[in-house]
């Protein structure tokens, strides 16, 4: 962990004056109480991040190449799912949709939340992944269910 550390200090200490300026502040703000603030996060600082990201899942290619299309096509909204970061300046959750930022080359506006310990990230994404059927349902379909059982056949 203390290699990480000073890794990441060295890292956030050749960040230049400007874009990157504001990730390292607040990654040291977090050391002192975790926060959470809306970003703009451009392809430069999604790198930025990614470098900072160990031991983390697999990327699925099929799902960054998703959400790149939904980037570059103006569909991404912010929604209040939060990029986040340890206090250590590693990345917790949200590797998907940084690739995705360097795949569509735009920016994108997002939560951010910093400051929470590094094993949180064994916490992230324990909820049910919502079903086809989900999504139609909060588009009012009445039969949910079937009709996502017959997209899926057709």
């Amino acid at each position: 962990m203390l290699q990480v550390v000073e890794r990441n200090a060295k890292a956030a200490a050749k960040l230049p004056s400007g874009e990157l300026s504001w990730f390292a502040s607040r990654v040291e703000q977090g050391k002192k109480a975790p926060f959470s603030e809306i970003a703009t996060i451009t392809p430069e600082v999604a790198r930025h991040i990614l470098d900072n990201n160990e031991d983390n899942r697999k990327l699925r290619k099929t799902l960054i190449e998703s959400i790149a299309n939904d980037i570059r096509n103006g569909f991404w909204v912010l929604n209040g799912e939060s990029i986040i970061i340890a206090k250590d300046g590693t990345l917790n959750d949200g590797q998907h949709r940084l690739n995705a930022v360097i795949e569509a080359n735009k920016p994108i506006e997002t939560v951010m939340m910093f400051g929470v310990s590094r094993d949180s990230r064994l916490t992230v994404d324990m909820g049910a992944a919502r079903t086809a059927g989900d999504f139609l349902g909060m588009r009012g379909v009445k039969y949910r269910n079937e009709a996502a059982a017959v997209a899926r056949l057709y």
